[in-house]
C-alpha cells in the first residue's frame, strides 16, 4: 500500500489541466492510475459536467471508476 499527499498549486483549473497534473504526480511517484483509489481537489470542476470533467476524462481510461458522494457539514 502506498499513499501520496502532494499539494500542487494549479493556476489553470480546467479539467484537462487537473488530469495532466494528476498524471504527472502519479508518474513522479511511479504509481499506476488504474490503482488510484481517490483524489481530492479544492475549488475545481472535478465532478461537474457530464462529458467534460476530471471524472469523465479519467473514466475513459479507468473503466471501473465510480463517483463517491461528498458529505458537506
Amino acid at each position: 500500500m502506498r499513499s501520496v499527499l502532494e499539494v500542487v498549486e494549479q493556476p489553470r483549473e480546467a479539467a484537462e489541466n487537473i488530469v495532466d497534473t494528476l498524471r504527472d504526480v502519479l508518474k513522479k511517484h511511479n504509481l499506476d492510475i488504474q490503482k488510484l483509489t481517490s483524489i481530492g481537489a479544492d475549488n475545481t470542476n472535478i465532478n461537474y459536467g457530464r462529458h467534460h470533467s476530471v471524472f469523465s476524462i479519467i473514466k475513459r481510461e479507468v473503466l471501473n471508476l465510480f463517483k463517491g458522494n461528498s458529505i458537506i457539514y
